[in-house]
């Protein structure tokens, strides 16, 4: 089953058409019907507020739920996971110390 053959499937079972998914959402009938297409994806927020009205968003996008993801089952390979890295730059005395985030220098945590 697909991302938007799940997000039909869990709409109908809530017992809404698009527009009244659409009117949850803040989006148009149209493009909930575009997502059913699969001609557009839902942005974060979009699916952060299908998660506020119950649909497992991991469930939604990967086809396991948040469980199966809990326990480290595999994920379809079409999804990947991009690793994100938060750096910092200071100034110092122009003497780099890696690792050391009170003395200048860059440092990647």
């Amino acid at each position: 089953m697909t991302f938007r053959e799940r997000l039909r499937s869990w709409r109908e079972s809530q017992g809404w058409t698009q527009g009244e998914l659409g009117d949850r959402l803040e989006v148009s009938e149209q493009t909930i019907g575009r997502y059913e297409r699969g001609e557009r994806s839902p942005k974060a927020e979009e699916l952060l507020k299908l998660a506020e009205l119950g649909c497992d968003p991991t469930w939604l996008v990967t086809g396991r739920n948040s469980e199966a993801t809990i326990r480290g089952e595999p994920i379809s390979p079409a999804f990947s996971f991009v690793p994100s890295f938060e750096v910092t730059f200071s100034a110092g005395r122009g003497n780099p110390q890696p690792d050391d985030p009170h003395r200048g220098g860059l440092h990647v945590s």
